[in-house]
């Protein structure tokens, strides 16, 4: 097998750091600025932070099927696989970020389901 490119660490490191990022916010959100679902906030000028459980995937579709929770899970898990075996021989630096992304997102949201059953967005 050969060895992780020096891309495919950017990746890992990257998903890593998206993965704690993603749960670190989310914890604030639901434990320090105890919003809950619906409510918003202003942070800082124009910008305002709203919190929403998206128990389905996007714009809510399949939400409330019961299966829906492990099969998006299984789902998120397969391609953040791929995405990590292609990661080890990337060989440009952007395509370590983007994969890094991804793969720091899909976990992340897997996280999100297995723990509440649906996704902090």
């Amino acid at each position: 097998m050969k060895p992780i490119t020096r891309p495919g660490w950017i990746a890992y490191g990257l998903a890593a750091i998206v993965i704690a990022a993603d749960q670190a916010s989310k914890y604030w959100i639901l434990n320090v600025a105890h919003l809950h679902e619906g409510m918003s906030m202003d942070v800082f000028g124009p910008l305002r932070l709203s919190f929403v459980q998206n128990a389905g995937v996007s714009f809510g579709f399949f939400n409330g099927e019961a299966m829906a929770r492990w099969v998006f899970s299984a789902f998120a898990i397969v391609v953040a696989v791929i995405l990590a075996v292609w990661a080890r021989r990337a060989e440009r630096p952007i395509t370590g970020v983007t994969l890094g992304l991804f793969i720091g997102g899909a976990l992340g949201n897997v996280i999100d389901r297995i723990r509440f059953g649906w996704v902090a967005d």
